[in-house]
């Protein structure tokens, strides 16, 4: 069942996007990566890298660099946000709710720069995430939640 989303945009410093991370509240996963690196944790990142992305049960900010220590900034939320330095984005905003496996840290044919996913400490994990549609047509995938791989911990 699909249920009413909320889409906000705009240009933030360095600083104005981690006060924004820190007034979401809640607990956040976040990963960030530049061409060459990509990590992986909780809470705020303590570098920002050229894109990213910041989650927690409610809401995801993704970020990209435009330059220097400027950002562009997407905020994808279940409920409406009041006093922000973004402006919502127009359309009929829907999202609908999926669980998806992410890949085994363990597979020898993947070599990420991490050995466990951040929340579950584990190697195999799943990812909550919502669908957001634009007007019908789908347009992100929003993370929620790094889940423990049930399966993986009875085998």
């Amino acid at each position: 069942m699909k249920a009413q989303g909320f889409v906000y945009a705009g240009d933030l410093s360095a600083g104005d996007l981690q006060s924004l991370i820190e007034k979401l509240g809640g607990d956040f996963v976040h990963f960030t990566w530049t061409l060459k690196l990509f990590f992986a944790g909780e809470g705020v990142p303590k570098t920002w890298g050229d894109e990213g992305s910041a989650f927690n049960k409610n809401c995801e900010v993704k970020w990209q660099r435009v330059e220097g220590e400027k950002f562009h900034v997407l905020l994808l939320c279940d409920s409406p946000m009041g006093d922000l330095p973004l402006s919502q984005i127009e359309g009929c905003w829907e999202t609908e709710e999926q669980v998806t496996e992410l890949i085994s840290l363990d597979d020898k044919r993947f070599a990420p720069s991490f050995e466990r996913y951040p929340a579950v400490g584990s190697a195999k994990a799943r990812l909550r995430c919502k669908v957001f549609y634009r007007d019908g047509f789908a347009m992100f995938v929003s993370p929620r939640e790094v889940i423990a791989d049930a399966r993986a911990e009875s085998a």
